[in-house]
């Protein structure tokens, strides 16, 4: 009684300590995890939130590490890593215990005749079908680890086209606020020029118009800039409601720029030999090409028969009695042959799997590459046509040829309508050149993602 009612006392104190013990320790694991999952998402949200990007390679190796979908897949990995612990259990040996409990009268049931006894069956499998089982768990875990490899494959390009949608988002955004301030300019100077009675009011009201249609502009890039940022988020698999990622707030931090990707394309032939050798899908539909062989070769085990050894002993009307029985089941009717054919049908229907993925991703190597030479040359063709070697000189081009029809447009030698034809060449010429690059770097990207160039490892 004593130690009863002293547990019941002492039973709250020893909950709230433990609950105590809990939220330190989480609190302490938290602290020698400065890498964790949320302390990542914030510091990715924080650099999003200004005019400058992560590294790429950050977003990469964030998306690989924390994204919830890959996070998912590798559970199922450990799924498929513990078939290989069940396919390798043995059946359990059963004992049955036998005892007389009814109280006969008389003296042929007399008590001390009471029947006693055990037996001990051992079932044996044949056909070696535990080798079969395990060799079938090992293949479908390699199944699973190819199909998060392939999705990791996919989220790596997806994070990256986002990646350069942002880059050339920001762009244009950058053009749309360089013309809304050349308008501006343009405005006030013809406002100080009609009250000098130098230009006519029509002049004027041309110049707040071309204003207008740049503010408009500008809003619409601001926007797609937002939706490319938010894309981008949900790419890597971040929620965008954080008050972090919804506008740009430290904008003291340099815009980084889009620029080409350098890269040494390999030939078309090395392409399609690194596709076929990497691609992890076509990989995938190797391993259940052999899965289904190995599920074929454990189905035709089954057929065979199991056999069960039991050990026998009793003690009847005071005499022990002991002896060895053995089960063999006779299989004049199930064989195991619905599920022999079906698993034959299964492994031609992988083979023809893998043929038909192996073609579809040569012809997707072929469409990659070819996309590349048209995005490569058309990026050679806008350089060559502007007579310059690289951006810099794009833009230094492009700038001289507006500054010439500013200052032309100041002194009276065009009129304003040439000087907005001009305005709007030089914004042509920069969103040609940012959609030419763009398409060039998305290029490269899905390249390389057709050809599985990143070497990616599931744990």
């Amino acid at each position: 009684m004593f130690c009863r009612l002293s547990l019941q006392r002492i039973a709250p104190t020893l909950v709230i300590m433990f609950i105590c013990w809990c939220s330190l320790h989480r609190l302490v694991f938290a602290q020698l995890l400065p890498h964790s999952i949320t302390q990542a998402q914030e510091t990715l949200l924080r650099q999003l939130s200004g005019n400058a990007l992560p590294p790429l390679a950050d977003l990469e190796a964030y998306s690989l590490r924390y994204h919830p979908a890959l996070r998912i897949a590798r559970s199922d990995v450990a799924q498929a890593q513990q078939d290989i612990v069940t396919a390798g259990l043995r059946p359990n040996p059963v004992i049955a215990v036998q005892k007389d409990i009814f109280p006969w009268i008389g003296e042929a049931f007399a008590p001390a005749q009471k029947q006693y006894g055990f037996q001990l069956n051992v079932p044996f499998e044949l056909g070696g079908k535990r080798d079969y089982r395990i060799a079938l768990a090992e293949q479908a875990t390699q199944a699973v680890r190819l199909q998060v490899a392939n999705s990791a494959r996919l989220l790596l390009l997806a994070v990256r086209l986002a990646y350069f949608d942002v880059l050339s988002a920001q762009e244009y955004s950058a053009i749309a606020d360089t013309t809304v301030s050349i308008y501006r300019t343009l405005v006030d100077l013809n406002a100080l020029r009609l009250n000098q009675q130098q230009i006519a009011a029509n002049e004027y009201t041309r110049s707040r118009i071309a204003l207008d249609q740049a503010l408009l502009q500008q809003r619409e890039t601001q926007l797609a800039l937002r939706k490319a940022r938010i894309a981008l988020l949900s790419t890597l698999g971040i929620s965008a409601d954080s008050s972090l990622a919804r506008s740009p707030q430290n904008t003291s931090v340099p815009r980084q720029r889009l620029e080409p990707i350098v890269r040494t394309i390999p030939s078309l032939d090395s392409l399609r030999n690194q596709t076929l050798r990497n691609r992890h899908d076509l990989l995938l539909a190797r391993a259940v090409q052999r899965t289904a062989g190995a599920n074929q070769e454990l189905q035709e085990a089954n057929a065979s028969i199991d056999i069960t050894v039991g050990l026998d002993a009793y003690i009847q009307q005071g005499v022990f009695i002991y002896g060895l029985t053995t089960q063999i089941p006779l299989p004049f009717f199930s064989r195991n042959q619905g599920e022999r054919e079906k698993s034959r049908l299964r492994a031609d229907q992988a083979e023809q799997s893998f043929e038909y993925v192996r073609r579809s991703l040569l012809n997707e190597i072929e469409a990659a590459a070819a996309e590349y030479e048209v995005r490569a040359q058309t990026l050679r063709n806008f350089s060559a046509q502007a007579g310059i070697a690289n951006r810099d000189d794009i833009l230094a081009r492009a700038l001289s040829m507006r500054t010439v029809a500013e200052l032309s447009y100041k002194s009276g030698s065009i009129s304003l309508l040439e000087l907005l034809d001009a305005l709007r060449t030089h914004q042509d010429i920069l969103r040609s050149y940012i959609d030419a690059l763009t398409q060039y770097n998305k290029s490269i990207v899905q390249l390389d993602a057709v050809s599985a160039s990143d070497t990616i490892i599931i744990e």
